[in-house]
């Protein structure tokens, strides 16, 4: 038996980067009960350890609090710890094992699988010119025994490490979110690209003018009776600033119901004004805030269709994953000024209108 002082092996670059204390409570007490089991692994030539952090702080633990511990039925002198030595694999190898073997214990951070994943792709890559990705996940899915991760889900991993330098992909709880997150900041660069190619030639060949300003002041400027059909998604007022599970990076508009009311009762009078003396209303909301909707814009004149109209948007979202089913559908309130028809073209109805006032109802919009 091997025995070194605790305080003089070096940890460093190690796959495991975050230990929950009240697990390493629980490590401690075992290993003051039952004996330590497995001594850490270090490098053959040196003091760095190479697996076996978290039973290196256990042991910690137990030396701060006064006590003592077994290893193969030694009672172990207090400040010292049981190591063994690295002979037999290469670094990579021995990091393959460390890897494999937090796998199978499943309780890695998904940062820290991610990091470990892509870092030891990068060494099987240096060794092996021809080696590729898809080995890389093959053999630690091989290396993982009877339950190992499927290979969308390390592919999500490696993919992800490459991104943690971003914040908001690094503070995401799980690897889910930071996809999702990943996935939405793809769309908006994609988004942003195409608005790029939308240049001045092209803006004067469409019979859309988009415009960036400020909702209430904007509006405040165009003639009365300007527009034969209104369509929009405001606030819902339902502080979906706080729903982090699905809208990540975050709400740039005050969501609140004080203000979503003020809001909504500016906006019913102000588009009634702005319609044509026969238009269409198309107005998304939350079904919730339907019923007090149809009162404000029957109030400032609109024929509020008696029923919402609601838009299946497929799966939909999670807004509780662990407590509730799937947001599914959204409301639209419907209403009508003058006696405008909706025209049928197949089986679907909808409004022939020209102008178009299609907006997102923010206070500060960017």
């Amino acid at each position: 038996m091997e025995l070194i002082p605790l305080k003089q092996i070096s940890v460093s670059d190690r796959q495991r980067k975050f230990f929950p204390l009240d697990k390493i409570i629980e490590l401690a007490e075992d290993i003051r009960r039952n004996g330590l089991l497995h001594a850490p692994v270090l490098q053959a030539d040196s003091l760095d350890l190479l697996a076996g952090e978290r039973r290196c702080r256990a042991v910690e633990m137990i030396y701060d609090t006064g006590g003592q511990f077994m290893y193969g039925g030694e009672l172990i002198p207090p400040g010292l710890i049981p190591i063994t030595r690295a002979h037999s694999r290469d670094a990579i190898g021995w990091m393959e094992a460390e890897l494999s073997e937090n796998l199978a214990r499943q309780d890695l951070t998904w940062q820290e699988r991610a990091q470990a994943l892509l870092h030891l792709d990068d060494l099987r890559k240096l060794q092996n010119p021809g080696h590729t990705e898809a080995d890389t996940l093959t053999e630690v899915r091989a290396a993982c025994g009877d339950n190992p991760p499927g290979l969308p889900v390390l592919r999500e991993e490696i993919l992800l490490a490459k991104h943690l330098g971003d914040e908001d992909v690094a503070k995401q709880k799980t690897r889910s979110d930071a996809m999702r997150v990943l996935r939405r900041k793809a769309q908006l660069q994609r988004a942003t690209a195409l608005g790029q190619q939308f240049d001045l030639s092209a803006k004067t060949q469409s019979p859309h003018t988009p415009v960036n300003s400020d909702c209430r002041e904007w509006l405040s400027f165009q003639p009365s009776g300007t527009f034969d059909l209104i369509l929009t998604d405001p606030p819902y007022g339902i502080d979906a600033q706080d729903h982090n599970e699905q809208n990540i990076l975050g709400h740039q508009y005050d969501d609140s119901y004080p203000s979503w009311r003020e809001l909504m009762l500016w906006f019913a009078g102000e588009s009634y004004r702005l319609a044509a003396s026969d238009s269409h209303l198309y107005l998304m909301c939350d079904i919730e805030r339907w019923y007090e909707l149809r009162g404000l814009f029957t109030a400032a004149g609109w024929r509020v269709w008696r029923r919402p109209m609601i838009w299946n948007k497929g799966n939909g979202m999670l807004p509780r994953p662990d407590y509730g089913p799937r947001n599914t559908y959204e409301a639209i309130l419907f209403a009508t000024k003058g006696e405008k028809k909706i025209k049928v073209v197949g089986n679907i109805p909808y409004s022939i209108s020209s102008p178009i006032l299609f907006h997102i109802l923010e206070h500060n919009p960017k």
